[in-house]
């Protein structure tokens, strides 16, 4: 049986990209905060400037960072950056899967694993659904296929408990960011 393709879709979003409602910082991390848990990671501008990424050096769980503060780092065939955290907080949870594959912050620098991702542009139909979408796992069983997984596998670094989100307003939203990076 043929995948689906997007003509059987209504309509498709933007999905590699991080939403406009992501906060981004001059030293090119992102973070996407709900409540007071945020979740950050760099931009994919920063990785593509660090070439391919060979190595991350993730914060403690359990450790406080202040914003502005080195909180780990990445080094790339190029070169070695500090990763500063762009809120004050506690890091309650780390991408494991980072240790293993720090590739993956070249393939999904701004991916939270919540989300799966779409090459850009996206090419003219027919092309597949993202595997784990939840329209594609409905395909899937249409199909009687096994569904796949949901793409947990993504670059994001660091879950924090935020301690102050006023800190957020001093961050950068997407436009403000893309004339920073044009500068």
């Amino acid at each position: 049986m043929a995948p689906c393709d997007a003509s059987s879709q209504a309509s498709v979003n933007d999905r590699r990209a991080p939403p406009a409602a992501w906060q981004r910082a001059q030293d090119h991390e992102w973070i996407k905060v709900e409540g007071k848990i945020g979740i950050i990671g760099i931009t994919n501008h920063a990785q593509e400037q660090l070439g391919d990424v060979v190595f991350v050096d993730l914060p403690e769980v359990g450790s406080k960072v202040e914003k502005n503060e080195t909180m780990g780092a990445v080094e790339s065939v190029k070169a070695a950056s500090d990763i500063y955290s762009p809120v004050s907080g506690k890091i309650i949870e780390v991408n494991k899967a980072l240790n293993d594959e720090p590739a993956l912050v070249n393939s999904s620098a701004e991916a939270d694993g919540a989300r799966p991702l779409l090459p850009l542009p996206l090419p003219p139909p027919p092309w597949p659904l993202p595997r784990g979408t939840p329209r594609c796992q409905a395909c899937c069983r249409a199909h009687s296929r096994r569904p796949c997984a949901p793409n947990a596998a993504a670059g994001w670094m660091a879950k924090i408990e935020l301690s102050d989100n006023s800190e957020l307003d001093s961050l950068m939203d997407a436009a403000a960011y893309a004339k920073f990076c044009a500068a």
